[in-house]
């Protein structure tokens, strides 16, 4: 359903690579590409899908290239609205409005309720502020070509704290590509879906690994230069850095109203 949704598109190419152990996945992408001219498959035995994601935009041809997660699915004219803000010569990469394809599970609409809040009130404003954006999201982002060749191996070979990093992909790309100067913005019209996780383990494990995601990059950023030439960024940046521990200060109130007897505001913040 993802291919066939991305070939109704009509890309100029469509590259898949996929990890030499995943068969199943190989044998729908050999079918697919019989009928399918410029899907071109790779192969990989080299774990990490940053590694994967560096074969795919070095095989490209395009100006503009999309890093898809596999279980995404398009609309009709996502390609031909998610390109609309390249012919600004200064962007480098445009996030996409991102949704829950028919949430059921408690999971799913959990999750449909965080996309929403993202793509309806954060990235807008964001993009409306300054053109500069916290993550470009590996379900569907688009990028000019020439703004990602030269930062590839800092995303490859990204360390923390002297380990390397795996995951949270995405939101390293979007900071090196605005750290070399380029803009990022956002397309409300290109939508895109995705089925989301089904059980409430999986959801909280993957909420889990993309805050520690954030607040690895974030405070990376802060430590930046470049960060401070947005002011609205910048702020934007700080406060959610501070707002964990400001929430705290109600349950903590709370105890200590309890233990001294003050019943009213502990009635208030319980209600």
């Amino acid at each position: 359903s993802a291919l066939e949704s991305w070939k109704r598109n009509k890309p100029n190419e469509i590259i898949a690579v996929i990890d030499y152990t995943d068969k199943v996945c190989i044998e729908v992408f050999k079918k697919f590409a019989e009928k399918t001219p410029r899907a071109q498959l790779i192969i990989t035995r080299t774990p990490g899908k940053r590694e994967a994601l560096a074969d795919g935009m070095k095989a490209a041809e395009s100006e503009v290239v999309a890093l898809i997660d596999s279980d995404t699915i398009w609309i009709d004219d996502t390609l031909e609205n998610a390109l609309a803000p390249f012919s600004d010569k200064k962007i480098g990469g445009v996030a996409t409005k991102q949704s829950v394809e028919k949430p059921k599970s408690i999971a799913q609409k959990l999750f449909s309720i965080r996309l929403e809040q993202r793509y309806w009130d954060d990235i807008p404003f964001l993009a409306t502020a300054e053109d500069i954006l916290t993550c470009l999201s590996g379900r569907t982002a688009f990028y000019r070509r020439s703004a990602l060749l030269p930062i590839l191996d800092e995303m490859v070979n990204e360390k923390f704290m002297g380990k390397k990093v795996i995951s949270g992909e995405d939101k390293r790309l979007t900071y090196l590509v605005e750290a070399a100067g380029w803009k990022t913005t956002y397309q409300s019209n290109a939508q895109v879906f995705t089925t989301g996780v089904k059980d409430i383990s999986t959801f909280i494990k993957q909420q889990v690994r993309w805050t520690r995601n954030s607040w690895r990059n974030d405070l990376r950023a802060l430590s930046q230069k470049w960060v401070y030439r947005h002011p609205v960024f910048a702020l934007y940046l700080i406060d959610r850095a501070v707002q964990p521990f400001t929430l705290l200060i109600s349950p903590i109130y709370f105890i200590i109203a309890l233990f001294l007897g003050l019943w009213i505001p502990a009635i208030v913040i319980l209600t």
